[in-house]
């Protein structure tokens, strides 16, 4: 077995570490050299479960969500230059089920292909750029980035520990770090599930793609209902995992009681088109072109595609101003910058505009006669 260090973070609402965690621990053990868990909660969970696979516990605050957790593990926890001592870096947290296979066949898999970091699932199309690269609830990074200490130079400069921001945390550590690590290092994933948003869609993705597991949130979407539960719950057993272990903690985190009847699953009857993430239809280089021919922009909306274009383009260029909304928000301040009306705009300024295609349909009118790079044409 190659040389792994593994970081498994662990957050719970209610604080309580229970079997699907201590499976993932079990499963993370036996592929890493060493495991160090750093539980995101209170003081009083009890980590004493954890000692099987490991005495290396670090117990934290929620602050920074997954990126503080492994901030503090990689540049307070270990040594400087302790991790190029490993030929691989394994970072998973506790938002998902699984694996429904044993994780040294996901890592034999692996092994046979040539790239600098894998995960679970991803989106490589050049067709979205609001989110490609590696989902990163399971990140593996190999030497090449390891050796360069990229990581700790990422990490310490952008990733704020103490941030209760949610949104901007995510942009940052998922967005913002994909987009970094795709433009020098080659990435893979273990089940290409296309553009298939596998929080929507995720039983889809674990019975048509081969997606080892499902995510947490896919039981609590708006289009998660009883029967597909129940389905879920049935490929689960299916595959020899204790569906318990997803039950209680539906049970106990979500108020789903609900189990396994014991019938036979089927592939869900749903058109993948509308289970896809969210897609534009401009590239990266037309936004920075727009950015780099125009003195002064405003981003138009406070959503996900407003924070991931702040969180790629916000650094390099300086020509972005702030954010514009139709009535306002009610906040001052959005990523640091002002947030005006559009009233406010003045006639020289340009608008870059962040909103879903609903959205953007609603706004053109408004907007005519502006200098305008809309996301969705």
């Amino acid at each position: 077995m190659k040389k792994r260090l593994g970081i498994y973070v662990i957050y719970d609402e209610q604080n309580v570490i229970c079997n699907a965690d201590l499976y993932l621990a079990q499963e993370i053990r036996s592929v890493t050299s060493r495991l160090i868990v750093c539980v995101n909660g209170s003081e009083m969970i009890d980590t004493q479960k954890l000692s099987k696979y490991t005495d290396e516990i670090v117990v934290r605050d929620n602050s920074g969500y997954d990126a503080g957790a492994v901030k503090e593990v990689i540049c307070s926890y270990l040594n400087e230059g302790e991790l190029q001592n490993y030929e691989e870096l394994v970072i998973s947290n506790n938002s998902f089920f699984g694996p429904f296979i044993p994780m040294w066949e996901i890592f034999e898999t692996m092994d046979s292909r040539e790239c600098d970091y894998w995960g679970l699932s991803g989106y490589m199309g050049d067709k979205s750029i609001f989110w490609r690269g590696v989902g990163s609830y399971f990140w593996v990074f190999r030497k090449d980035i390891i050796k360069e200490h990229f990581l700790e130079k990422f990490i310490e400069k952008y990733i704020n520990e103490k941030n209760s921001d949610f949104m901007e945390t995510c942009g940052i550590y998922e967005c913002k770090l994909n987009y970094e690590l795709m433009k020098r290092f080659k990435p893979d994933m273990y089940a290409d599930v296309g553009a298939l948003n596998i929080f929507d869609a995720g039983d889809l993705a674990m019975m048509k793609y081969s997606l080892p597991i499902i995510k947490r949130k896919f039981f609590i979407e708006k289009r998660t209902d009883f029967p597909r539960i129940i389905n879920v719950l049935r490929f689960i057993a299916d595959t020899g995992f204790n569906s318990a272990y997803v039950e209680d903690k539906l049970c106990r985190l979500y108020g789903i009681a609900v189990a396994n009847d014991g019938g036979k699953w089927m592939a869900p009857d749903i058109k993948e088109s509308e289970y896809e993430i969210p897609k534009t239809d401009i590239t990266y280089w037309q936004i920075e072109d727009f950015l780099s021919a125009n003195q002064s922009v405003y981003i138009y909306g406070t959503g996900y595609f407003a924070t991931f274009i702040w969180a790629i383009f916000g650094e390099k260029y300086d020509t972005i101003k702030g954010f514009v909304t139709t009535y306002g928000t009610g906040a001052a301040k959005f990523h640091g910058y002002d947030i005006v009306t559009l009233d406010r705009l003045a006639m020289t300024d340009s608008v870059l505009v962040a909103l879903n295609a609903e959205h953007t349909d609603e706004v053109r009118q408004s907007l005519q006669g502006k200098n305008c790079l809309f996301l969705h044409e």
